[in-house]
């Protein structure tokens, strides 16, 4: 039995009224995996069970001829991309070969079979079956490599959130714990009364601590499997987002101004949206990590059918060159500032990949579009369509 690698055997379906012309056949194709079939509804029954490199079909038999079998293993999904060889005695006049042309046969072959060619033939099909077969599972594949990869991703934004709201939670509750202290001393000194200032810092801090689970809440409460479309306001997307980077901003010196004029609403996943938005805004903030007055612009605005929201940087900018790479799979820009002075620079730290931020907002009915210039910064655009 010839195999074309390791793992691919690739079956060839004969298809004859004729015990001695199966045989004939099997004997000629020793080397391959043959399953045979003596009618036309055997034939069939045998396509939908088995997955096939190649069917030689003949064409005179009783019953169901080898036209008809053709005609309805097109018709049917799972069959219809499988060649078929026809087999004949009879003459080769145009009008008989276009019929099975026509019936969906990619070859013919005349009896009687020259053994040499017939093989050569066989082995050119079930070659091109196995190459089908590598680049379906390689599809497979990526597809999963793509999946871990958007895990990763999403592991990664998680961790920056986490890392922002544990920073901001460690201050409030400093706060909380130095009031609560004041409170316990003031009450068990003189009279035991209370200055307000202590217990109304005290409420201002729980206050601020349960808006922050409130944010994170809103922020993720979709689980990653569940694509839920909704309708949305990319203004309050944004101020939630930041309101939860804030934190990190300020620690790094980021101005942020917003300039949120958008009026529509649209309609998509809040948690690949909210994804998105911290893609951009984390991204931008790495490429400010060396800027002297780093300031981050978010903007949302209508324009006709659409609604868009841009994130724009003063940091080092983007090649021209690499603008085109910024959203291939498993690209990322990571690494160490130049010099400030030669206008270029590397991305460095948890920058988050724009591949997915690309099918997100593909999938969503949008686009993003990207200007940079080495130097100056960077402006992000996603567009998405207005709800209607």
């Amino acid at each position: 039995m010839e195999k074309v690698n390791d793992s691919i055997v690739p079956k060839i379906l004969v298809v004859d009224d004729k015990p001695e012309n199966l045989f004939s056949m099997e004997t000629i194709l020793s080397d391959f995996s043959v399953i045979t079939a003596s009618n036309g509804k055997e034939a069939l029954k045998l396509s939908l069970e088995n997955e096939y490199a190649i069917i030689l079909l003949d064409v005179q038999m009783p019953e169901m001829d080898g036209f008809e079998v053709a005609e309805i293993l097109r018709s049917t999904r799972k069959t219809q991309v499988i060649p078929i060889i026809f087999i004949t005695a009879l003459n080769s006049d145009e009008q008989f070969t276009f019929k099975g042309y026509d019936a969906g046969a990619v070859d013919y072959l005349y009896k009687p079979i020259n053994p040499d060619i017939l093989r050569s033939k066989i082995r050119i099909f079930c070659e091109l079956y196995t190459q089908r077969k590598k680049l379906e599972k390689q599809m497979v594949d990526l597809e999963l490599s793509a999946a871990r990869h958007r895990k990763a991703e999403q592991l990664i934004a998680v961790n920056i959130l986490a890392g922002g709201v544990a920073h901001r939670f460690n201050n409030l509750f400093a706060g909380i714990i130095g009031y609560a202290d004041m409170i316990k001393m003031k009450s068990e000194e003189g009279d035991g009364r209370v200055p307000t200032k202590y217990i109304d810092g005290l409420i201002d801090s729980s206050i601020k601590a349960k808006e922050i689970v409130g944010q994170m809440t809103k922020f993720a409460n979709i689980k990653v499997d569940d694509k839920t479309p909704e309708l949305l306001n990319l203004n309050d997307l944004v101020l939630n987002a930041v309101k939860l980077l804030e934190e990190e901003l300020n620690v790094d010196g980021v101005e942020v101004r917003l300039n949120l004029r958008s009026t529509q609403e649209t309609l998509a996943d809040r948690f690949d949206i909210n994804e998105v938005l911290l893609a951009f805004i984390v991204n931008a903030k790495h490429a400010m990590l060396e800027t002297e007055d780093a300031c981050l612009v978010v903007e949302t605005i209508d324009d006709g059918e659409m609604v868009l929201l841009s994130v724009t940087d003063n940091g080092c900018g983007i090649k021209a060159e690499d603008i085109d790479k910024l959203f291939l799979p498993f690209y990322t820009k990571k690494g160490e500032f130049a010099d400030k002075e030669t206008a270029q620079c590397e991305v460095r730290g948890n920058g988050l990949g724009l591949s997915f931020s690309h099918t997100i907002i593909t999938d969503s009915g949008g686009t993003i579009e990207v200007e940079s210039e080495e130097g100056v910064g960077s402006t992000f655009t996603l567009r998405l369509p207005v709800n209607k």
